[in-house]
C-alpha cells in the first residue's frame, strides 16, 4: 500500500480518536451526570421530541436547586411519552418506579441500565420501597406516577396510590410536582411515542413534606395541587390492575 495513503489513514484515525476522547466524549458526559452513554441517548431523545412533539417546559427554574440533590418527582400520567418529557430537561437520570407488567420482555437490558424499580402492588413491593428510599436519601432523583398507570379516559385524575405518599413521608426530601398536558393519548402506550403532539410540562413547584407524616394528607395535597392547576375532574375509581388494598395500609408513619 502507498506509504502516503497509510500515513493519511493513520493520521485520520488519530484525529478521530482525539476528537472523540477530548471533544465528543466530555461533551456527552456533560449532557448527563450518569455518563456518556446516557448523554448520547438523551441527545437522540431530545431531537426526536423536538421534531415530533414540540415540547415546552414551564416553571422549572425555581425547582433547579431541589433537582440538584435528592428529590422525588410526582406527575400525572396520561401518555407513554411522559417519562421522556420529564427526563429531557434534566442532566441527571431519573430512576423510575414502574409496574412490572409494563416492563416489556426484550428490554431487560434497558430496565437494568436505567435501574427501574419494579412495582407489583403487593407485599413484594416492600423491598422496592426500601430501595427507593435509599436512592433519594443518597441524593438521587426518583420518578413516580402515583396514579400507577396511564389515566384512561384522558384529562382526568385517577386516585393516587398510597405507596408514593409513604415514600414521600419517609424520605424527607423535596417533592417536585409536575403536570403534563398535550401529550399524545393512544390506546397503546407505545403508539403515543409516534403520534405528533404539542406537549407541555408544567413544574407546579417544590413541596416540603418534612413535617408531615400522615400519608393520607400527603396524597390529598399532591392530587389537589395538580387538579387545581389542570382543572381536570377527579375520577375516584382506581385504574384496572392496581390494588391499593394489597399495598401499604399505613396512614401514619411512625
Amino acid at each position: 500500500m502507498d506509504p502516503v495513503l497509510i500515513g493519511l489513514l493513520v493520521g485520520g484515525y488519530v484525529v478521530l480518536a482525539l476528537t472523540y476522547s477530548w471533544g465528543l466524549l466530555p461533551w456527552l458526559e456533560r449532557r448527563m451526570e450518569s455518563g456518556a452513554i446516557d448523554g448520547f441517548m438523551v441527545l437522540l431523545v431530545n431531537g426526536w421530541l423536538r421534531l415530533l412533539h414540540r415540547p415546552t417546559w414551564l416553571g422549572f427554574e425555581p425547582a433547579a436547586d431541589a433537582l440538584r440533590g435528592g428529590a422525588i418527582l410526582i406527575s400525572n400520567h396520561g401518555s407513554g411519552l411522559d417519562p421522556f418529557l420529564l427526563q429531557a430537561p434534566l442532566r441527571r437520570r431519573i430512576r423510575w418506579m414502574m409496574a412490572r407488567d409494563q416492563m416489556y420482555q426484550g428490554f431487560d437490558e434497558v430496565w437494568r441500565h436505567l435501574e427501574v424499580l419494579p412495582v407489583t402492588y403487593g407485599p413484594a413491593d416492600t423491598g422496592t420501597l426500601r430501595e427507593a428510599l435509599r436512592h433519594v436519601q443518597a441524593g438521587g432523583l426518583l420518578g413516580i406516577f402515583p396514579e400507577a398507570g396511564i389515566a384512561r379516559p384522558p384529562h382526568e385524575l385517577r386516585p393516587f396510590l398510597p405507596g408514593a405518599s409513604l415514600i414521600v413521608a419517609r424520605a424527607k426530601v423535596p417533592v417536585v410536582v409536575c403536570w403534563i398536558e398535550g401529550a399524545p393519548y393512544t390506546e397503546n402506550a407505545f403508539l403515543s411515542l409516534l403520534k405528533p403532539s404539542q406537549s407541555r410540562v408544567h413544574c407546579l413547584g417544590v413541596v416540603d413534606f418534612e413535617g408531615e407524616r400522615d400519608t393520607a394528607v400527603i396524597t390529598a395535597r399532591l392530587r389537589d395541587l395538580i387538579q387545581r392547576r389542570s382543572g381536570w375532574p377527579l375520577n375516584d375509581a382506581p385504574l384496572p390492575g392496581t390494588t391499593p388494598a394489597s399495598g401499604p395500609r399505613v396512614q401514619r408513619v411512625r
